[in-house]
């Protein structure tokens, strides 16, 4: 989602919303909304950002009654939904009509990527989530794709019960984490890549794509795979 199908980060997004938000530890909101900030200046990794980013996260909110969570990340998507990238719901709709079922694995918070989802057509999504106890958040991160190697368990797990081609397969990602999932696929785009990514994807011979020309690079992997 961050950074492929939207042009910054939801997750950064929400840190800012919370660090103006009275019930939150806010001096931790934006420790979370600095890790992003560092990384985006390549200051430190994307494993060093996911990791710091979920720490401070689930700092600020712990305590905060979820259903208030949830309010405030409906707020934060219809100010952030205007930085959809123009080709996200073309290419959501275009894969379904290639009888894709698409998912969208997201280290940003589920509760704000599931109206981004609704608005996208994308009925399968998993982000960030926290516990709770109570109505309450403890501040424990219980799911965490942003860190390397998660988003190919969650695959895992949701495809535990079924048959998947993955020869035949699409994956589109922009960061490091992103690169067991795109290994899995048959038909890999890196998107805007950051450095680790950018280096994979020459050495396997990934496409490398960008917001002005990544409908036409899909539709031409297609093509070459008939």
């Amino acid at each position: 989602m961050d950074g492929t199908l939207f042009n910054g980060f939801l997750a950064a997004d929400m840190a800012k919303a919370l660090a103006r938000t009275a019930e939150c530890d806010t001096a931790s909101a934006e420790v979370a909304l600095d890790a992003i900030h560092r990384y985006q200046a390549g200051v430190i990794s994307h494993d060093e950002c996911a990791s710091d980013f979920y720490e401070a996260y689930g700092q600020a909110v712990t305590g905060l009654r979820a259903v208030t969570l949830d309010e405030l990340a409906h707020r934060v998507w219809k100010k952030s939904r205007l930085h959809v990238f123009g080709h996200a719901k073309p290419l959501v709709t275009w894969l379904q009509a290639q009888q894709m079922t698409v998912c969208l694995l997201s280290g940003s918070p589920d509760n704000v990527l599931r109206p981004a989802a609704r608005q996208l057509g994308i009925k399968r999504y998993w982000g960030m989530t926290l516990a709770q106890a109570g109505g309450h958040l403890t501040g424990r991160v219980e799911r965490a794709p942003a860190l390397r190697g998660a988003k190919s368990k969650i695959l895992e797990h949701i495809t535990r019960t079924t048959s998947v081609d993955w020869a035949s397969s699409f994956a589109m990602g922009d960061s490091s984490s992103d690169i067991d999932v795109l290994d899995k696929v048959g038909r890999a785009v890196a998107f805007e890549p950051d450095g680790e990514l950018r280096q994979t994807a020459e050495k396997r011979g990934w496409t490398v794509a960008d917001r002005h020309d990544v409908l036409h690079r899909c539709r031409l992997q297609w093509q070459s795979r008939v």
